[in-house]
């Protein structure tokens, strides 16, 4: 029988991604959750809250900042999670907050995976999609992949795929880690809507990163 995290994932929410179009101040407020833990491994959520200009806010990827969490409580790895509304895009700046912290965490911690949470267009064929460049290790990360998804719904593995070097994984990539894309469809990823769906999405998160983040 699979834990149940979908409890866990909507109070974690509540508390720690609020959902505001107020724009916060990166110089007055911090504007990142940065939990240290064990290992070499990153996971990153750099959509968890609102995004994009102040004129034109974006709609958070619902529940990734929580999936980040219950990575981090249940694994113990690092984590870097979007938790302030702060007029940018880390997906699409060539410069900003998010990504200079997860240089910094990289260089201090010697990262050598980061694993980023993000959406996938409801319209998609597949539940998640996942993109991979490890360099040195790419065979043993798409096999671990398979074998931890594998009862999950349709996914897609992707080891050929490009980073834009604006976006986390891209970054991630320049800074010296390998990258990891998960990314995942709204009706999979929230737990109020699909709840089994969504502890199945966890228990396969948690089988890769024990059986490969953090032996790496």
């Amino acid at each position: 029988m699979l834990k149940e995290y979908h409890d866990s994932a909507i109070a974690i929410e509540r508390i720690h991604f609020p959902k505001t179009d107020r724009v916060a101040d990166p110089k007055k407020q911090e504007v990142c959750h940065h939990l240290r833990g064990e290992g070499h491994l990153l996971v990153t959520a750099p959509h968890a809250v609102r995004y994009g200009t102040s004129k034109k806010p974006q709609p958070s990827a619902e529940t990734t900042g929580a999936i980040a969490f219950l990575l981090h409580e249940t694994c113990h790895c690092h984590i870097l999670a979007l938790r302030k509304f702060y007029g940018g895009d880390p997906e699409q700046d060539a410069s900003c907050i998010f990504k200079e912290k997860m240089a910094e965490i990289i260089a201090e911690e010697s990262i050598c995976l980061v694993l980023n949470i993000g959406t996938l267009p409801a319209i998609s064929p597949y539940d998640a999609e996942v993109s991979v460049i490890v360099p040195g290790k790419q065979k043993k990360a798409e096999s671990i992949i398979k074998h931890s998804c594998q009862n999950l719904g349709d996914i897609i593995i992707d080891g050929a795929k490009s980073f834009s070097p604006n976006s986390v994984s891209g970054r991630a990539l320049l800074n010296g880690a390998g990258a990891i894309e998960f990314s995942l469809k709204k009706s999979f990823r929230v737990p109020r809507q699909n709840p089994s769906g969504f502890n199945g999405l966890m228990a396969a998160l948690i089988d890769f990163v024990h059986n490969y983040g953090l032996d790496i």
